[in-house]
């Protein structure tokens, strides 16, 4: 979901031009579809060829992370859980 319409915020965001790549970091690796797909969106959203680096860290569970210059998508499932937890805890003090 974060390749297909997660980074649709990068048009109204100003990436540097100095940046020249994404770091992604995922559960487990990318297909080579998947990494098209990103390739492409990051094309559409930014007008530029960014390289892609991407590293895997099981402990997302799930999802990825998608570093852009000093922008950062976090789409793991363990960013979902915190987001959850701080939603609660919001929830339970009003």
């Amino acid at each position: 979901a974060l390749i297909t319409t997660g980074l649709s915020s990068l048009e109204r965001l100003r990436v540097l031009d100095e940046v020249t790549y994404a770091d992604i970091q995922t559960t487990f690796p990318l297909t080579e579809e998947q990494r098209q797909r990103l390739q492409s969106r990051l094309l559409e959203e930014l007008d530029r060829n960014l390289e892609i680096r991407e590293t895997t860290h099981p402990e997302l569970i799930a999802g990825m992370v998608i570093n852009v210059g000093n922008l950062v998508f976090d789409g793991s499932f363990v960013n979902r859980i915190r987001e959850v937890i701080r939603e609660s805890i919001v929830r339970a003090r009003q």
